[in-house]
């Protein structure tokens, strides 16, 4: 290609890491989930007043607590400390960093947003899933690989075009940051 000027320049060709093992992002997901549960048992205790036999919170107040500090720190790990860090905390201890699919750089506020959410709505399909395809299994009828005849209700990889790369991945380039700010 020829720029203004005259000269001949290649086109930019942004480098795309490869996704992550999936141990990594595994491990990465436990960790999330654990702390997350942790901090909302520990806000259930700290507020539940009334307790069972065996010690654990009772009453709607302490589930309510833990429910609502589960899934806003679910929210502040995956979408604003991985829109200002890169990485949820699971991440950063198994070296994981979040990249957009498509070019390599941040993804935004927004795209890490519907991401988390996409990943919270899909959850609770899970034993849907598993009782479809036990269905399946059952009768003898076989998905069509459509997107609403998924048998085991798997995401897809770059769910809302982000992709969890290892962070020794991400070499700086000279002529472009290749993890610049978002957009």
């Amino acid at each position: 290609m020829i720029d203004p000027r005259g000269n001949q320049y290649a086109p930019y060709r942004p480098h795309i890491p490869r996704r992550a093992g999936e141990l990594r992002r595994y491990a990465a997901v436990t960790v999330d989930l654990v702390l997350a549960v942790t901090l909302g048992l520990l806000v259930a205790v700290a507020l539940g007043k009334d307790t069972g036999p065996d010690g654990t919170p009772t009453g709607g107040r302490a589930t309510g607590a833990a429910l609502g500090t589960l899934v806003g720190f679910s929210f502040v790990n995956q979408t604003l400390l991985t829109w200002a860090c890169g990485a949820s905390v699971g991440k950063l201890l198994a070296r994981i960093r979040v990249v957009r699919a498509t070019d390599g750089t941040r993804p935004g506020p927004f795209r890490l947003a519907w991401r988390w959410l996409s990943g919270l709505c899909w959850l609770p399909l899970q034993p849907y899933y598993w009782l479809r395809s036990w269905i399946n299994v059952l009768t003898g009828g076989s998905p069509r690989g459509t997107v609403r005849d998924n048998e085991d209700g798997e995401l897809y990889e770059d769910i809302c075009g982000v992709r969890q790369v290892r962070s020794r991945d991400l070499r700086p380039d000279t002529r472009y940051a290749r993890y610049a700010p978002s957009r």
